[in-house]
C-alpha cells in the first residue's frame, strides 16, 4: 500500500524503467530533485512515490544510488505495477496524481513541461 503511513492528500507516482540508456535515465533524477525541491514548499501535501524496474540487472546498482529528496522509491522488480496498470513501455505518460480513493487526477509528464507541472501543483 502506497499510502501506509502517509498523511497526504494526494500522491504523484512516477513509473519508470531503465531501458536501454541507463545515463539518460539517471539525468532524469536530476530534473526530478529539482522539481520535487519545489513541490515540498508548494503542497507539503502531495507525497511522491517513485516506482522504479530496473530493466537489467546490472541496472541494480544505479537504482540503490538514487536519491530523490523527501520521494519514496519502489522497486517494481516483477512489473508489477506495469502489469495492473497497463502502462505504456517507457511511455511519457507514466505519471499520475491520484488522490486517498486511487481516483486518477492527473496523467502525463511533467518533467519537462511547465504547464503540466503547474497543473499538478493546482490540484
Amino acid at each position: 500500500n502506497l499510502w501506509q503511513g502517509s498523511h497526504a492528500e494526494r500522491m504523484l507516482v512516477v513509473y519508470s524503467e531503465t531501458g536501454m540508456c541507463v545515463d539518460c535515465w539517471q539525468k532524469q533524477f536530476i530534473f526530478w530533485r529539482s522539481r520535487i525541491n519545489r513541490m515540498d514548499n508548494a503542497r507539503p501535501d502531495m507525497k511522491v512515490v517513485f516506482i522504479l524496474y530496473p530493466s537489467r540487472n546490472e541496472d541494480m546498482d544505479v537504482v540503490k544510488q538514487i536519491e530523490i529528496g523527501e520521494a519514496a522509491i519502489v522497486i517494481d522488480s516483477t512489473r508489477l505495477f506495469y502489469k495492473k496498470n497497463h502502462l505504456r513501455r517507457n511511455g511519457d505518460n507514466n505519471c499520475f496524481v491520484i488522490d486517498r480513493s486511487n481516483e486518477v487526477l492527473f496523467v502525463g509528464n511533467p518533467l519537462f513541461s511547465n504547464i503540466q507541472w503547474e497543473e499538478i501543483l493546482s490540484i
